[in-house]
Parts: C-alpha cells; sequence; structure tokens
C-alpha cells in the first residue's frame, strides 16, 4: 500500500489494517491512482533531466559554434586583408612601367601590413656584361644604412635556407642558433634599432627561377604569425609577377628597338640603310628651307671591281671585303686631318650590293665635299688583306649638292648616282660633280641601257673583223672579231656600251651571240674558199662569262652545232682580270683547252701582271697590250722588256701577238725580236665581213701594203 494511502488510513481507522471491508476496494483503487501518480512523477522527472542535459549539450555545442564562427570570421577578415592587399598590389603592377616604383609600392605596403618597421626587397638585374648583380629596395631604413649590409653575407645565409624552408620566419634572431650570423652582420651594419623578428620570403618566378627576396624585421620578438606567412606569400607570388612583367616589358623594348634598328641599318656593315638615310636628308631638305645660308651634300660612291672580288675569291670574302670598306668609311670621315677641319656631321650608309652614300650636313663651302670625295678614294684605294688574297678595289664617287629646287631624297640621290657614273666612264678611281650635262649624260646611259636590252632581239649587233698577221711571211694567219652596234642607223663602239653590258650583266648573252656569229663567219668562209681552211678567229671573253657556270655547256654547244674545229677558235682574256681570278677559274680555264679551244692573255703589258706570272695560266697567246707598242720608239728598255717576253712566251709555248701596229718601224723591230703575229692599222683596220674575206684572200705581199 502507498505510504501517503497508508497514512490516511491510519488518521481515520486508527489502522490501515482496521480498514473496513467495504471500504477495501475504494481503498485499492486509491492505492493504484497513487502508485501510477508515483509512476508517472519518476517519468516526468526523468524526461525533465533527459532534457536538461541536452540543452546543457546544445548550449556547448552553440558555444563552440559561436567560437568556431568568430574564427571563421576572423579568418576570413584576415583573408579579406589579404585579398584586399593583392588586389591593391595587382593594380600597382598594373598601372605601372616603372619597376623600380612597382617594387617600392610592393616594399611599403608589405611592410605596413606586415607591422614590420623595416623591409627590403632584394632583385637581381642584369648588368651591362651579361652579369647578375643584387639590387635594393628599402623602407623603414636609409639607403646609406643599408649599404652597410654585407649583402653577399646575407644572400649566402638565406638561399640555402629559402631552399630547405621557403618562407622563413623568425621569433628572435638572438635566440635562434642557425641564424646567429645574422646577428653579427645587424651589429656590424649599425642599423638601429636592432631587428629581432624576421620574416622573409623567395620571390620565384613561374619558371622556379629565384629572382629576389623579400624581408622585413621589427626589434620586438614574436612579432610576425601565419596569417603574416601567407600574407607574405602573396605579396612575393605579386612581386614575382612584377618583375616578370618588368622583364617582359623590358625583352619587349628591346625587341622593338632592335627591329626599329634591323629596319634602319643595314644587318652585315650595320650602317644606316637606305630607309634611315633618305630620312636624314629629308631632313636636312626641311632645314635648308628654313635656312638660307644651309648647305649640305650626298655623296654616292660605288666600288670599282668589287665583282671581281665577290665572284672570285668568293661572297664571304666579298661580305668581310664589304665591312672593311664601311669601317674605312666611317674612320676616315672621323679622321683630324679632313672632316674635323670641314667641320660638318656625316652619315655613312649602305645602299646595297657595293653601292654607299655619305650625308655631309652644314659644309660651309662646296669644294668640302670635293676634299671629302679626294680622302675617300685615297683611303679605300689602299690594298685589302682578305682570306689570305691581297686585294685591290677602287671607288668611284657622284657628289650631288642641295639645291632649292630639289625637294626629294630621291632626287639628290638620282643626281649623285648620275655624277657617280659620270666618274665611273672617266676612268674610275675619282669623283665627279653633278651637273646638268650628268642629268642629260644619266639619261642617255639609261636610253642606251634599255636600247641595249633589245638589239639582240632587233638584229642590231656587228661583227667586224681586224686581221692578225704571221710577221716571218705576212699571210693572214686569222682574225679579231669585234663588236659594234647599229643604233638608229649609226655604228657604236664598243667603249660606249660595253661597259653598260658589263655593269648590267647583258655582256653574257651578248658574249655568247658574239662566239657563235664569230663561228658562223668562218665557217662561212671555209665553205667557199677551202684555201682558208686554217684561218683563226679571236673572240674576247668578258669576266662575267668567265665566271658564268653556263659557260663551258655553252661553248661545247657552239661546237657541237657548228662542226667547227675547236682549235681554230681564240678566246682572249685581258690581262688584268686574269690576275684576279681564282683556282675555280684556272679549271674552267683548263677545261675550255680541253675542249679544245685557244686561250690567249689580252692586254699584256698593262701593269697587273709579271712574265713569272705566265705558267699559271693554260694560254698558247700572248697579246701585247697597244700602250706598250706606242713606246718602243727610242727607248732601249722597252725593246729588252719586249726581247724578254718574245725569250720567256716561246720557252712557255706561247705565241705573241703585238696589238696597235701603226709604223713600218714598229713591225720591223718586232720582226727582229721575232715577235710571231701583229695586228694593227698598219694592216687593216676593222672591216666588214665581205671586206674581210677579200682582204683573206689576198696574197701575202698585197697584204703588207694593204
Amino acid at each position: 500500500m502507498h505510504k501517503l494511502l497508508a497514512r490516511q488510513l491510519r488518521r481515520c481507522f486508527g489502522s490501515s489494517d482496521a480498514v473496513p471491508a467495504d471500504v477495501q476496494p475504494l481503498a485499492q483503487l486509491v492505492d493504484e491512482s497513487y502508485e501510477a501518480f508515483d509512476a508517472d512523477r519518476a517519468l516526468g522527472e526523468r524526461s525533465i533531466a533527459i532534457a536538461s542535459t541536452e540543452l546543457t549539450e546544445q548550449n556547448e555545442q552553440l558555444q563552440r559554434n559561436n567560437k568556431a564562427l568568430q574564427v571563421a570570421h576572423d579568418q576570413l577578415r584576415q583573408q579579406t586583408i589579404i585579398a584586399e592587399t593583392l588586389f591593391q598590389l595587382g593594380q600597382i603592377i598594373a598601372a605601372e612601367l616603372d619597376l623600380q616604383k612597382i617594387l617600392s609600392s610592393v616594399t611599403q605596403e608589405a611592410t605596413k601590413l606586415l607591422r614590420a618597421q623595416t623591409g627590403a626587397f632584394f632583385y637581381n638585374v642584369i648588368d651591362g656584361e651579361g652579369q647578375k648583380q643584387m639590387q635594393p629596395v628599402v623602407c623603414g631604413i636609409s639607403r646609406e644604412q643599408f649599404s652597410q649590409i654585407e649583402l653577399s653575407r646575407l644572400t649566402t645565409i638565406f638561399a640555402a635556407a629559402f631552399e630547405n624552408e621557403g618562407i622563413i620566419r623568425i621569433a628572435d634572431i638572438t635566440s635562434d642558433p642557425r641564424y646567429a650570423e645574422l646577428v653579427s652582420i645587424a651589429g656590424a651594419s649599425d642599423i638601429s634599432p636592432t631587428p629581432r623578428s624576421l620574416l622573409a620570403a623567395p620571390v620565384v618566378s613561374r619558371t622556379g627561377e629565384v629572382l629576389g627576396a623579400l624581408f622585413f624585421a621589427h626589434e620586438k620578438v614574436n612579432v610576425f604569425g601565419e596569417w603574416d606567412e601567407r600574407l607574405l606569400r602573396g605579396i612575393a607570388a605579386h612581386a614575382a609577377i612584377a618583375l616578370d612583367n618588368a622583364r617582359l616589358y623590358q625583352a619587349a623594348q628591346d625587341a622593338g628597338a632592335r627591329l626599329a634598328h634591323q629596319a634602319q641599318h643595314d644587318a652585315l656593315t650595320g650602317l644606316p640603310n637606305r630607309v634611315l638615310f633618305r630620312d636624314r636628308v629629308q631632313r636636312c631638305i626641311e632645314r635648308a628651307k628654313r635656312r638660307s645660308d644651309y648647305h649640305f651634300a650626298v655623296l654616292f660612291l660605288d666600288l670599282d671591281r668589287f665583282k671581281v672580288v665577290n665572284d672570285s675569291i668568293g661572297h664571304a670574302a666579298g661580305d668581310q671585303l664589304l665591312m672593311i670598306v664601311a669601317d674605312r668609311l666611317k674612320k676616315c670621315l672621323r679622321a683630324a686631318d679632313s672632316i674635323s677641319q670641314i667641320g660638318v656631321d656625316f652619315t655613312v650608309a649602305r645602299m646595297g650590293g657595293d653601292e654607299f652614300t655619305i650625308l655631309l650636313d652644314d659644309l660651309t663651302n662646296r669644294e668640302d665635299a670635293n676634299l671629302v670625295a679626294e680622302r675617300i678614294i685615297e683611303s679605300l684605294g689602299q690594298p685589302y688583306s682578305i682570306a689570305g688574297h691581297e686585294a685591290l678595289i677602287s671607288a668611284s664617287v657622284g657628289i650631288a649638292h642641295s639645291d632649292p629646287s630639289n625637294d626629294s631624297p630621291d632626287t639628290l640621290l638620282r643626281d649623285a648616282d648620275a655624277a657617280m657614273y659620270t666618274a665611273k666612264s672617266g676612268g674610275r678611281a675619282r669623283f665627279a660633280v653633278f651637273s646638268a650635262a650628268t642629268h642629260d649624260s644619266a639619261l642617255a646611259r639609261l636610253r642606251i641601257e634599255t636600247d641595249l636590252r633589245r638589239a639582240l632581239e632587233r638584229d642590231e649587233l656587228r661583227l667586224f673583223y681586224q686581221p692578225i698577221v704571221c710577221l716571218e711571211d705576212r699571210r693572214i694567219a686569222g682574225f679579231e672579231a669585234l663588236l659594234r652596234w647599229e643604233r638608229d642607223g649609226k655604228l657604236i663602239g664598243p667603249a660606249e656600251f660595253i661597259p653598260i653590258a658589263e655593269d648590267t650583266g647583258l655582256i653574257v648573252p651578248i658574249g655568247t651571240w658574239v662566239l657563235r656569229e664569230a663561228v658562223r663567219q668562218l665557217q662561212t668562209w671555209q665553205r667557199r674558199h677551202p684555201q682558208l681552211s686554217d684561218l683563226t678567229i679571236s673572240v674576247n671573253l668578258s669576266r662575267r662569262q668567265l665566271l658564268d657556270p653556263k659557260l663551258l655547256d655553252e661553248v661545247r654547244d657552239v661546237f657541237s652545232k657548228s662542226g667547227l674545229d675547236p682549235n681554230l677558235v681564240k678566246l682572249e682574256i685581258t690581262e688584268s682580270m686574269l690576275m684576279q681570278e681564282t683556282q675555280e677559274s684556272i679549271k674552267t680555264l683548263n677545261a675550255l683547252r680541253e675542249i679544245g679551244v685557244g686561250l690567249q692573255m689580252d692586254d699584256f703589258g698593262t701593269g697587273y701582271s709579271s712574265l713569272s706570272c705566265l705558267h699559271m695560266f693554260p694560254l698558247d697567246g700572248l697579246k701585247i697590250d697597244r700602250s706598250f707598242i706606242n713606246n718602243i720608239a727610242g727607248r732601249r728598255d722597252c725593246v729588252a722588256v719586249l726581247q724578254a717576253i718574245m725569250t720567256l712566251a716561246h720557252n712557255l709555248n706561247i705565241k705573241v701577238v703585238a696589238e696597235g701596229l701603226e709604223q713600218p718601224e714598229q713591225v720591223v723591230l718586232l720582226q727582229a725580236l721575232e715577235c710571231d703575229y701583229g695586228q694593227g692599222y698598219y694592216f687593216a683596220k676593222p672591216l666588214k665581213p665581205e671586206l674581210a674575206e677579200q682582204f683573206a684572200l689576198m696574197p701575202p705581199v698585197l697584204a703588207k701594203s694593204a
């Protein structure tokens, strides 16, 4: 029975056992009710206890969540600060091109955000010798103080540390044995306040190259934390971007400068090219319009006989020669006894090939340009040592002076070019000043060149034949084929058009035509007159033909199609040309001899070779120049030289032909000296084919008196 019910029954009946029988069911029911109430109360108490426990746990979890939220908030705030800082640094990097300003801003911002007292940014630059040099950007310390730090020791200490640890954070350098040497460096530098906390990071490019390092310090200990490391890592990454961008920008500037330089300068010599030269001439023209007392001149020079060097020794040697010429021009124009006395500025440029131009700015006297031209001709005429060879060239110079009517650089260049061709036609190694006559001459040359290109098509070329006579018996041994041009009904001599043909390369097809026509004419005479079967024909071979890789095939083709005996054809090559050729050219000469044609040295005695050189070439004939023959009258020394020539030539089995014979005394003397053949107006002038045919049929006695 429940204790509360028992207490009530005792109070009513004196004892729980004295309960009347009719009350007992009710008491039983009440007792059950009390038991049920106790059970419910116990259940409620247990539920409350459980709920209280859960509530406590939830409250604790809430407190933990609040703490985590606060931590997350703090982290977010730190990350926001880092992001804002890096964004600001990114803007600085994007907006500024000056690397020093960028790195200074980065160092200052980082020093402030990291709460450091001093900050420094070391970065590598490449000096003029291609060596890396460490440059500092400092904050919170003067450059004078910073200069006291031994950078070599500092970088040595941190290089290994960066390699092992990446970012370095030191709570107190005075108590960290790994960095004891830093204490001595700081003490030796007399930096105040003395740093104790240190934070440092390498600045590494995207390719892994260490570009520099960031250092931050504070006099207190344990100043820098984990978030500072994170911030510094981002700052270092941005600093690397800044340095990379600076390198790219500098590389782009350098590339742009190189491209601009290449666009305006000659790749071989480094001299200004046509583009830059025209620009400077244009500036002079504009200046002349503003100043009536201002005068300038343009010099156009071409190297005489450069193609001989280029084609014989080789293009590499030709390039070397052009570089030497460029150097001589610059030195010549800087020489104390030339330009400096004239008091002008100058520009030397290469137009291309073997053509150079010079701009003489602000001339005091028009004649000063002539002095410069003379100095240039003298300098460029000195010998050149190239690829084991000694080369001799000269320069022809044209001068065009500024004129109010000339308002175009191209006009001045054209005029100077025309004057240069006038100098060339006058004998080369000289200068000429442009005038109205020069302009007319240039136009005439242009017309000749244009018409000459069509001369073969129009069948305007003619061959005349000058007899070559055996001095022993006065019989006609052969003829030399001499070229003429029938232009507008008039015959033009070779002196007027052969140099142009040489310069333009037209001499190659013209020379081929001459050979074919001479062979055809000789065959015609032989078919008509069998007694002329031993008659020979001599044909001049130009330098361009000798260097033409198709020459041998052309010669073989001529004899293959004609069937003429090659021994009846003599190819004449000038002495000067032979002395300038290489082993490759000598191989060509040997190949021509193998074909069967004869080879003769023409114009011997003009001063380019000596008798000792004759054995070098596969010659069977030697033609003494007319200038030497003209000097033999009354001169024993000339006679002695002629005697030596005859003796040596005959010993080498070389026949000798004397050119330019006009006087009977010359013929008699050469006969006495046992000269083999003679050629000149004494026997006959160059003849048309039909007259040459008649001359060949004349008896020797008549040929003597013709």
